[in-house]
């Protein structure tokens, strides 16, 4: 149960919301380095969040991802 949408979707595939397969798909064409995918990924609630706790935590997510040289992201909105 979500309130902002229909999981039925998600539930039957979970790469609806965080594309592995189409990810590890660009890996295995070199259009990704291998190894390059980032090992964890963010899930962050967007439904009533409160805007100044939103952004203090995608900033503390940023200065992770810099930290650790990543150069690119993916947003994936569901």
């Amino acid at each position: 149960m979500h309130g902002g949408y229909n999981v039925a979707y998600m539930n039957q595939n979970p790469h609806y919301g965080v594309p592995l397969d189409a990810l590890r798909t660009l890996e295995a064409e070199g259009a990704i380095g291998p190894g390059k995918l980032y090992p964890a990924y963010y899930v962050i609630p967007g439904n009533q969040g409160s805007p100044t706790v939103m952004r203090r935590i995608g900033q503390e997510i940023a200065a992770d991802l810099k930290k650790d040289n990543v150069e690119g992201v993916l947003f994936v909105a569901t």
